[in-house]
């Protein structure tokens, strides 16, 4: 009986973490690291190398969210209200009239960590990777 009430409780758990509608990106934090890349016309060029990349993505716990207008794409396994991308706008003051992206690394402690205006996942990776939390990470594994 014992464990059936402990596999029912964990069912819950993981369902009601399944069921979490994302408004902004504060229940990310402390799970995941974050990157945001707000672009004009690159929406499939960033997805295709994000999907190049997944390993190494997941790896390093990165969700990350791809803003063109008012769409998003994202490999965030959950659902996303109408309103998120306008939150990450305000939020983080991202000018989407410019004519260039802006792509941003948001650390799992919710602080940006670095930004630039094109995404090289090379850099970014290199800059996760010098992160205290990132090291001791690479340590346990």
């Amino acid at each position: 009986m014992k464990y059936i009430i402990c596999f029912f409780i964990f069912s819950l758990s993981i369902q009601a973490k399944e069921l979490v509608m994302l408004t902004d990106l504060s229940p990310l934090r402390w799970e995941n690291r974050i990157i945001v890349v707000s672009t004009i016309n690159n929406q499939d060029r960033i997805f295709n190398i994000f999907e190049q990349h997944e390993t190494e993505l997941n790896e390093r716990d990165i969700a990350w969210f791809i803003m063109q207008n008012d769409t998003i794409s994202s490999n965030f396994n959950g659902n996303m209200t109408d309103s998120l991308v306008s939150n990450i706008v305000k939020h983080y003051k991202i000018n989407t009239q410019v004519e260039q992206d802006k792509v941003l690394l948001i650390g799992k402690d919710g602080a940006i960590k670095w930004t630039a205006q094109h995404l090289d996942l090379a850099v970014l990776f290199s800059e996760i990777d010098a992160m205290p939390m990132r090291q001791a990470e690479m340590r346990t594994q």
